[in-house]
């Protein structure tokens, strides 16, 4: 069964963010190309969720997928995946999980 696909709006910010610095870096056609990339890995996700290891040191426990430069940040259930965060890897992503 695939899951739904929900983005908290701090994912929304952040794929925003990831748009933004794409288009600026290199190009539109790069951001279209690299933010394509990310939704089926989001649609992955959403069919395998547990492809990604538990990290159950967090509360509430999440999982963790890295996509080329950044860390996908998720929980889920029996019908939906939440995608928490998408973040670059070399920021301290951590700290976003202090508030959850």
């Amino acid at each position: 069964m695939t899951r739904k696909i929900f983005l908290r709006p701090e994912a929304e910010v952040d794929l925003a963010s990831v748009w933004e610095y794409t288009v600026e870096t290199w190009s539109r056609a790069q951001a279209e190309r690299y933010l394509h990339d990310i939704g089926e890995v989001f649609l992955t996700l959403a069919n395998f969720p547990e492809l990604a290891r538990l990290r159950p040191e967090f509360d509430p426990p999440v999982r963790i997928h890295t996509f080329r430069k950044h860390v996908i940040i998720y929980v889920f259930d029996d019908t939906t995946i939440e995608v928490i965060r998408v973040v670059h890897g070399r920021t301290n992503w951590a700290v976003y999980l202090a508030t959850e």
